[in-house]
């Protein structure tokens, strides 16, 4: 196990070291650098994990750190959990999973929340068992987790009771709801302060809500794919078919149904990111890995693991060292930002910028070491929008044609800028 446990960390570590910040971590990073219990996307949990490796390592490798230490800590958690031990079969799981692959050290939300629901069924599963206070604790602790992780993690809360309505007649219940509501009060109070704008949005103001076809479509076959791609459509399946043997199997089992379920019908009004149900992850591994234990098809699954890992591992080496030209290649967000703001450095010497999106802001907040203003042209709403921007900039880095062009640039990813002359304040 303490081999699989370094592997994985130095392998993230590398991708951690080399590759340039996305554009949603550079925008997480630009977070961290203003510490607050709430933001425009998110809860706050992920600014915090970027400022405690940035302290450290003042480079990307820091930003990321934390990240390759919870989602390495997750791992193991997961472990301890299996009541039977086969280490070949576990590693495979492990390593032919992309959404656990890809984002094992990108410094996003949802590995700190799948860690945080691993310490939350850990503690749950001990829960079930005797009452007492260590594990109500700490499984208060992990709810509180989820929730600064992600808001979806009130979704494992609300699936758990569905799975076993007799928790809410335990007194220790309430005390679990009591010390997580205490934990959380911080952010509830934030939320109360800014006009629960973070909850609007992501209800009500997402981009795309609407029926569209291609959203259910999508969702459904990217479930498969981002638990895999190949073995995804062993692991979904037989976790589905997996007779649960006792109350907390029988929670998994709940969790990964109604999650799936949840965002299917979501998908009807709005287009759905595949990794929004990493909610999942802990339980898929745990089932798909009992059913598997003593079944035929486990050396078929071991084949197509080992192949879908090969896979992972291409795209791992190709993120870093491209050697397919790919249309609109998803691994170019993480190339070339450090060049790109060396040649903006260039054109604006040392004139104040601001930029039109918020990933442009980010993204040249970060590689040029300085704030850049915020100019809300055809961007959606985010955390920029919170605060005072500061608009006196001599130079507009912008998708948009406007002005006074005086050179222009592709920027990684995300496509042509043009870099405009504002003139001063």
């Amino acid at each position: 196990m303490l081999i699989l446990l370094l592997c994985w960390f130095l392998i993230n570590s590398i991708l951690a070291y080399y590759l340039n910040l996305a554009p949603d971590e550079a925008y997480y990073w630009v977070w961290s650098e203003n510490l607050s219990w709430g933001y425009f996307d998110h809860p706050p949990l992920i600014a915090l994990l970027i400022k405690i490796g940035y302290l450290v390592f003042k480079n990307e490798f820091g930003v990321r750190v934390m990240i390759i230490f919870l989602s390495t800590i997750s791992i193991l958690i997961v472990y301890k959990m299996l009541e039977q031990k086969n280490l070949v079969l576990f590693s495979l799981l492990i390593f032919s999973n992309l959404l656990l692959n890809a984002g094992g050290f990108i410094a996003v939300p949802d590995i700190a929340l799948v860690f945080s629901s691993a310490l939350y069924f850990y503690f749950l599963k001990n829960y079930l068992k005797n009452e007492n206070f260590k594990d109500i604790l700490f499984l208060s602790i992990s709810i509180s987790l989820m929730l600064y992780s992600k808001y979806h993690g009130i979704l494992i809360i609300l699936f758990t009771i569905l799975s076993m309505p007799k928790l809410i007649f335990r007194k220790s219940f309430y005390l679990i709801f009591l010390i997580s509501l205490i934990l959380y009060s911080p952010h509830i109070i934030w939320q109360f302060q800014n006009n629960f704008i973070t909850i609007k949005y992501q209800l009500f103001e997402r981009e795309g809500i609407g029926f569209h076809i291609e959203n259910v479509l999508n969702y459904i076959i990217g479930q498969f794919l981002v638990y895999g791609p190949i073995v995804g459509f062993i692991t979904i399946p037989i976790a589905f078919f997996y007779k649960t043997k006792n109350d907390f199997e029988r929670v998994l089992k709940f969790n990964i149904i109604f999650t799936l379920l949840f965002f299917l019908i979501m998908s009807f009004r709005n287009r759905i990111e595949a990794n929004w149900t990493c909610i999942i992850l802990v339980p898929l591994i745990i089932l798909s890995y009992n059913y598997l234990l003593n079944s035929k098809m486990k050396t078929i699954f071991y084949y197509l693991a080992m192949l879908n890992s090969i896979l992972i591992l291409f795209v791992r080496f190709h993120t870093i060292f491209p050697v397919l030209n790919i249309p609109n290649d998803p691994t170019s967000q993480f190339r070339n930002w450090e060049l790109f703001s060396k040649n903006i450095k260039e054109i604006i010497k040392d004139n104040e910028v601001c930029a039109t999106s918020y990933q442009l802001v980010s993204e040249l907040y970060f590689y040029l070491k300085k704030p850049v203003g915020f100019i809300n042209i055809n961007s959606r709403k985010n955390q920029f929008n919170l605060k005072n921007p500061n608009n006196n900039c001599y130079y507009i880095v912008s998708h948009t044609r406007i002005g006074n062009v005086i050179d222009s640039l592709n920027a990684p990813y995300l496509g042509k800028v043009y870099i405009i002359s504002k003139g001063g304040p």
